[in-house]
């Protein structure tokens, strides 16, 4: 197979064109055996049909021919009239015509024996009936008598012509069924070489399309860490790197989205310090006391630039979480262990709402990004938390499988509306349920959670669930 690969045709036309021909080519070559075969069959039997025909007919007029030939015998024997001798002339070439016809058809030895007796015991009573008036009538009786020999003669040849009709028939009959086996010899071995080939071509073709396929998926869902490397055709190949060309230019694209934002952020960040002071100032009563429309102005500033805060930090976090996503730091550590950590961590949100975690985890110690990990499962958390309805409950199950991890996390939510599903991971995108909370959430958990994911080739997907929101992390770690 690797030999294949390398000895990919220049391009993708002609790679389908030498599939097309190899996987068509033992067929036809069986398909014009059979054919072959088959018209040797139909050509042989239509001759055997047509010499069987004609040698019955034969047989049939030189039996009929001795039978005139002995009637014109007998009457010129009694009535000893030249005239009949005309007559058994006749019949005498009809009898002489159908025997060399037979003696051309017959291919025994024995069979042109018994003609040739046949020619000669006729030839004598010929020539006795010839010289009537030389002969006596006991000459004549005899050469009659030799009619007797003939038709033994003729039933001898008949017979054997019968014979040798049967043979040719059982002949063709054998020769049908060797050209039958023959044919099914050719399909069995025919279906299994066809097929290997048609697999074999399979693979030669869909191996390119699957990597450029796979390529634009992780393209279409933002994983620019992977190279693009396509095998195959010249011209597949070079497609390859022209993926590869614009999945460059995504990385230099999304590092100057990232690194405006992040400038824009400090920049907004340094303003909103001093508005934070300020607002700050106003509530604590340092400019002095305030009237009550004042304090629930300065209260509204507060909000809005806690909120404000927020936003930017969310942007900071984001930009990092996309500079960082190929970068991992993997260690040894215990899964339980870390969702104890996050559920702690929000305890006082939990406690606020009257909100139970159900953790389903196994204690198995397992080699990855264990910050990472974290931060997925920390802004899924908050996420449910935010969501979720007061004296709800929310589900953490992790499990370590065959070289993954899956966590789940799940809500009794408003849960995520189907159209809202594809762009709910896209950041600053945040769905129609309305959340509680503190801080109005900045819609950028979600994506952080998957640039993490990205990070060490896993995926972040929510699955269908009977209430609220189901979020299924699946990562590629090792067992510790």
């Amino acid at each position: 197979m690797n030999l294949l690969l390398r000895a990919y045709p220049r391009s993708f036309r002609r790679l389908l064109a030498l599939g097309f021909v190899l996987v068509g080519a033992p067929a036809a070559i069986g398909l014009g055996a059979l054919a072959f075969s088959v018209s040797s069959f139909a050509e042989r039997a239509e001759r055997a049909v047509y010499d069987a025909r004609i040698a019955t007919q034969a047989a049939r007029e030189f039996a009929e021919a001795l039978t005139a030939l002995e009637r014109n015998a007998r009457q010129l024997l009694i009535l000893e009239d030249r005239a009949l001798l005309e007559a058994y002339e006749a019949n005498r070439r009809k009898f002489t015509d159908s025997l060399a016809l037979l003696r051309s058809l017959a291919v025994e030895d024995r069979t042109r024996s018994a003609m040739d007796d046949a020619a000669a015991s006729e030839s004598e009573v010929f020539a006795a009936l010839s010289a009537l008036a030389f002969t006596g009538a006991g000459e004549r009786a005899a050469a009659v008598q030799r009619f007797e020999r003939l038709r033994e003669l003729s039933a001898r040849i008949q017979r054997e012509t019968a014979e040798r009709v049967d043979r040719e028939v059982d002949s063709l009959r054998e020769t049908a069924v060797s050209v039958r086996r023959v044919a099914l010899g050719q399909a069995i071995a025919l279906v299994p070489l066809v097929a290997m080939l048609i697999v074999g071509f399979t693979v030669l073709v869909g191996r390119p399309i699957r990597e450029l396929d796979a390529a634009i998926r992780r393209l279409g869902g933002g994983n620019f860490g992977e190279p693009v490397r396509v095998d195959g055709p010249d011209d597949l190949v070079e497609l390859g790197r022209r993926l590869d060309w614009m999945r460059n230019a995504l990385i230099g694209l999304e590092q100057d989205k990232n690194r405006f934002m992040q400038e824009i952020a400090h920049s907004l960040k340094t303003s909103l310090a001093a508005l934070r002071e300020g607002t700050e100032l106003l509530n604590d009563g340092a400019l002095g006391p305030l009237t009550d429309e004042q304090r629930e102005i300065a209260g509204i500033l507060r909000r809005n630039a806690l909120e404000l805060q927020g936003l930017i930090v969310g942007l900071l976090q984001y930009g990092q979480a996309w500079m960082q996503r190929t970068a991992l730091s993997p260690s040894v550590w215990n899964c339980r262990t870390v969702v104890d950590e996050i559920v702690r961590k929000h305890e006082l949100a939990l406690r606020s709402k009257g909100l139970e975690v159900v953790a389903d985890t196994g204690s198995d110690a397992l080699r990855a990004d264990r910050d990472k990990v974290a931060a997925i499962l920390d802004n899924l958390l908050s996420n449910a938390i935010r969501y979720s309805p007061a004296g709800g409950r929310i589900d953490v199950r992790a499990r370590l499988g065959a070289g993954s991890l899956t966590l789940e996390v799940a809500d009794e939510g408003p849960g995520v509306a189907p159209e809202e599903r594809e762009r709910i991971f896209d950041p600053f995108v945040q769905g129609r349920a309305v959340g509680s909370g503190l801080v109005p959430g900045s819609g950028i958990g979600l994506s952080i959670a998957r640039e993490h994911a990205i990070a060490h080739g896993g995926s972040i997907r929510l699955v269908d669930s009977e209430r609220g929101a189901r979020f299924r992390v699946t990562i590629p770690v090792e067992a510790a």
